[in-house]
């Protein structure tokens, strides 16, 4: 599912058995929610929900992080628990020396902040080229 454009404050958006792509901001006092993963392309200030029938391989991908809340299958993280370093979307990569974008995920007991690769080895997913 595509939302064009901005999720204003009060708005929910429901993305059920499906991911969900936001091609702007998600406001403050807005919600989306999707059974699978979340991308957004624009700043998220509001409610992010991954994974809401329980998939705990969802994932929230976004351009910009300052959310108030973040959630996946269940397991949620405040606005405040959040590293401000992870809020603008790029974190710099040690081992390249470039920024690279950042991704939530599960993580068994609770929702964590990652970098994300910017190449994967499509013969070995988990293993970086």
């Amino acid at each position: 599912m595509m939302v064009n454009g901005a999720v204003r404050s009060g708005q929910q958006i429901y993305a059920k058995d499906r991911d969900l792509i936001v091609m702007g901001p998600i406001n403050p006092g807005a919600e989306v929610v999707a059974d699978g993963h979340v991308h957004v392309f624009g700043k998220v200030m509001g409610k992010v929900f991954a994974g809401s029938s329980g998939d705990t391989s969802a994932r929230i991908f976004a351009k910009q992080l300052n959310p108030e809340l973040v959630c996946i299958a269940g397991m949620y993280q405040l606005s405040e628990d959040i590293d401000e370093a992870y809020k603008s979307g790029f974190v710099g990569d040690s081992s390249s020396g470039r920024e690279v974008g950042v991704q939530y995920r599960y993580s068994g007991v609770t929702v964590t902040v990652c970098k994300l690769l910017s190449r994967v080895n499509l013969r070995n997913p988990s293993s970086p080229l």
